[in-house]
Order: C-alpha cells, then structure tokens, then sequence
C-alpha cells in the first residue's frame, strides 16, 4: 500500500504547537556555554510564559544557591549575577550575531509556523525552508535541526524528546556557531 504525499499545508498542520496545548512550562535542568576559550556550566530553574514567549528563570550553584537569573523574550537576551550585572557577553560572544528573535524562539522551541514556509519532502522528514533558515522535520513531525543562512555555521538541533503531559518534547536543545555552543539540558520539566 502506497501512503498518499501530504500536501505542504498538511505537513505544517501536524506540526505540534507547544504553545498551544499549555499555558506555562516550568522546570529544571543544565545550561553549558562553551568556545575553545571559555566554559561555564550553571544549573537552572526555568518557566516559560506562552502568552508573552518569555522563558525566564534562576541560575543556581552549590546546594541550589541562586548566582544568577536569565531572560530570553523575542526582543532581548539577559544573564545577570547575582548581584544584578549583566554577564550575557559571553552567550553574545558564542552565538555571534545570531538576532534576539531568533534566538529566542529556538531556544524555546517555538517553531513559527506561517504560510511563508516552503516544505520540500525528504526520505525520512520534511525540510521547512524559510528566509535564511532550514528546519528539518521528522517522519513523527518533530523539529531535529535547524539551520541558519544569515550566520556562518549557525544550527540549532533538537534532542532527546520525551512526553510530558502527553506532548512531545525536546530535553536536549544545542546552539553552535562555528566552535562555540550554548547547550540547553532539561532535567525536569512540567507543564500546567
């Protein structure tokens, strides 16, 4: 039996819309900011607020001790000591020019869907092409890798997914641009 070709539209439709099954996310885990200069590791506590894409939250030391706080929103990018200074050169440096938005977005794993994507099949997925960025999909429609033109070796890739409340999702995400990284690894994750 032959499986019907899905039309672009039918591809997006079955793209899941994370934002659309909760109203927050909350939980834990890992955050590596690595060049061949320079590496730092925090652990994290996060939420993410659906309504104004904000993925906030603390970073923590020893025994759980906040040294610090993080903000990703569309338009901006903090990391701030305890203390309250600002300390996001180092996530800047890595990540090089990568914009805000779009930084952003795949951090938090909010893949925009519009009709200005361009779905090109693959042997095992779908290719979602975009100005200046390639998302590729899954035969299970899950974003795995994301690639941005505008940014010499810019990819974002998705891993480890799990089901959290019934929706899949990644546990593993990965920023690099050339030698440097921004890793992302949830622990724990809850969504309300």
């Amino acid at each position: 039996m032959v499986k019907k070709p899905l039309t672009e539209q039918e591809v997006l439709d079955k793209i899941p819309r994370w934002q659309e099954n909760y109203n927050e996310k909350s939980g834990t885990g890992v955050l590596i900011i690595s060049s061949p200069e320079y590496r730092n590791s925090s652990y994290f506590s996060f939420k993410y607020d659906v309504n104004t894409k904000v993925l906030s939250g603390k970073l923590l030391g020893s025994f759980g001790i906040t040294v610090g706080s993080f903000y990703f929103s569309p338009d901006s990018v903090s990391v701030m000591d305890i203390e309250g200074k600002e300390i996001k050169e180092q996530i800047l440096y890595i990540l090089g020019d990568l914009p805000h938005d779009v930084l952003s977005m795949f951090i938090a794993w909010d893949i925009p869907l519009s009709s200005k994507w361009r779905v090109i099949p693959l042997e095992r997925g779908w290719a979602l092409i975009g100005n200046n960025i390639e998302v590729s999909i899954s035969p299970e429609f899950l974003p795995y890798y994301v690639s941005i033109y505008q940014n010499n070796n810019s990819s974002i890739e998705y891993t480890s997914y799990k089901t959290v409340s019934g929706i899949k999702q990644p546990f593993r995400i990965i920023a690099k641009k050339g030698k440097n990284m921004l890793e992302i690894e949830y622990h724990k994750m809850k969504l309300q």
